[in-house]
């Protein structure tokens, strides 16, 4: 969803019944809108940006700053628990809580360190 957020204005336009497939699937579809827009933050590099966003979510329900740190082992859980906390981010957050800008300032932060 941060990928699509930060290059479109998702719209849900309607569900889709899972009746409506065969073989059904267990769970409801639904039909997005996706609007091109500018970035909603700030990015000096756009390809660093999604590598900190892959690392956030690579591993399931994982703490922020356990995550960074196995995307980024150079830095370790101190330095990026100290970075996290000097961009407002809880190292204790997951990645599901924060908003692209978030992202943005973790991203540069990462990038300076």
């Amino acid at each position: 969803s941060v990928f699509c957020q930060y290059h479109t204005a998702p719209e849900l336009l309607f569900e889709v019944s899972p009746s409506c497939f065969i073989p059904a699937p267990k769970v409801t579809s639904a039909v997005l809108r996706m609007t091109p827009r500018p970035a909603p933050a700030e990015v000096d590099d756009e390809a660093h940006f999604f590598r900190v966003v892959r690392a956030a979510f690579a591993q399931r329900r994982k703490q922020l700053q356990n995550a960074l740190a196995a995307g980024f082992p150079a830095l370790g859980k101190e330095r990026i628990a100290s970075l996290l906390t000097a961009c407002g981010v809880a190292p204790t957050a997951r990645g599901e809580t924060l908003d692209i800008p978030a992202f943005a300032r973790i991203a540069a932060a990462l990038a300076e360190a």
